[in-house]
């Protein structure tokens, strides 16, 4: 709870919140300190320990002096809920247990720029209250693992490894296990040991949402169905061709939603074609012959598919009936042939109302954007009436072209 005192300057502070936090985080720490409390009185009494103004910090820029940061956090850091630290040096481990062990508040933590230091020696000090960790770390070990499984009161973990070619193999999810409140779990270039996700990992009940990248899975040593809560699935790999990706049980997942998969994968991943829960597929980058027809477009809502249109059979198409949003790879076709790929997808698909198409290559004589735009205007012939629909471009995932068309 603020104090009236605290209100009171709160209500005198001239800058919206958001602007406010915006204007800390592209300040260095000694600037914080030194120079903006000499702006004005209002920022310099918002500056002067009032709980409001350091319950979102982020240091973008750490100081060269840890132990002046460290004796300030004893008096401002008492009531901080996120603290985020970017490009955090090595040898400043001791200075960040300090800084961690004055925010008693803390709920969601962000180490940002790839740490050597070990989470060993310091995630004690948050066993129980941080629910958010965002970590960035140059290479990781089992006992790095393990060590996270101490913050018993997480519910968001994402890993990121900056320096994969020089770390080990580690068994997921370990003890992590132990994490029974955890509802997110984000591992990005973590070498899984012998490409296996171990069965252990329906002992994570509370999951919700998995993310995996780059992590080197080539398989799942437990049945998904285990995983009652979740939700969002998200694997991806090096765009190897010939690899096979078996999700087993996942069809019987009642609350599956989310599903994205970058593989590589030559055929449609097994225990996908029986999930009649989802509503939105990416496939990302993979060598498909053909899209096949299946339950899982029953209430499919949002295709992302970045290969080439010929994969698609515009019969099976016809069985999303509520699709809505369709993006599509369209390189190597010309301009004429997008109109007339659109053309049929509204004929198909009554109900979509964007379609986004990718084109790596830009002839900017052959295909000019007038022309596009102009051909753009046959497909208000074949809406119906008050139908609308979002056309959408993109080169290199930067727009080239958005079109809005009704009838």
């Amino acid at each position: 709870m603020h104090s009236k005192a605290e209100f009171d300057c709160y209500r005198t502070w001239s800058l919206p919140a958001e602007l406010w936090h915006s204007i800390l985080s592209r300040v260095s720490f000694d600037e914080r300190l030194g120079v903006m409390p000499l702006v004005s009185h209002e920022w310099a009494s918002a500056l002067s320990g009032h709980s409001f103004a350091w319950e979102d910090l982020v240091l973008s820029h750490p100081p060269q002096d840890w132990s002046k940061l460290v004796g300030w956090a004893a008096t401002h850091c008492k009531h901080t809920h996120q603290l985020t630290l970017e490009d955090l040096k090595s040898g400043n481990e001791e200075a960040l247990q300090k800084l961690l062990a004055c925010s008693p508040a803390l709920r969601s933590l962000k180490l940002a720029g790839g740490i050597s230091g070990s989470p060993a020696l310091w995630s004690h000090l948050l066993a129980q209250r941080l629910q958010h960790l965002h970590i960035e770390l140059d290479t990781v070990k089992q006992a790095d693992i393990d060590s996270m499984s101490l913050m018993q009161g997480l519910k968001h973990l994402s890993l990121q490894v900056s320096k994969p070619s020089q770390t080990s193999n580690v068994h997921i999810p370990g003890q992590l296990t132990t994490l029974t409140n955890l509802t997110s779990l984000a591992l990005r270039n973590v070498s899984v040991a012998q490409g296996a996700v171990s069965d252990s990992f329906t002992k994570l009940s509370s999951l919700q949402d998995l993310t995996l990248i780059r992590s080197r899975i080539s398989q799942f040593d437990f049945c998904f169905s285990s995983l009652q809560r979740l939700s969002s699935l998200l694997v991806s790999e090096d765009h190897r061709t010939g690899q096979v990706l078996s999700l087993p049980g996942l069809s019987e997942l009642p609350t599956m939603r989310r599903l994205s998969i970058s593989s590589g994968l030559e055929n449609f991943p097994d225990g996908v074609l029986g999930v009649t829960s989802l509503t939105s597929l990416d496939l990302g980058w993979n060598k498909f012959r053909m899209l096949p027809d299946g339950p899982y477009l029953r209430n499919l809502r949002e295709l992302q598919f970045q290969e080439r249109p010929s994969v698609l059979d515009a019969r099976v198409l016809e069985k999303a009936v509520h699709l809505s949003l369709l993006s599509l790879d369209a390189t190597h076709m010309t301009y004429k042939e997008i109109i007339a790929l659109v053309m049929e997808l509204i004929r198909r698909l009554p109900k979509v109302q964007r379609v986004v198409l990718l084109k790596a290559s830009y002839n900017g004589e052959a295909d000019r954007e007038d022309q596009i735009a102009q051909s753009f205007l046959q497909l208000v012939n074949v809406l119906g009436e008050g139908k609308s629909i979002q056309i959408q471009l993109e080169h290199k995932w930067r727009p080239l072209l958005w079109s809005d068309v009704t009838r």
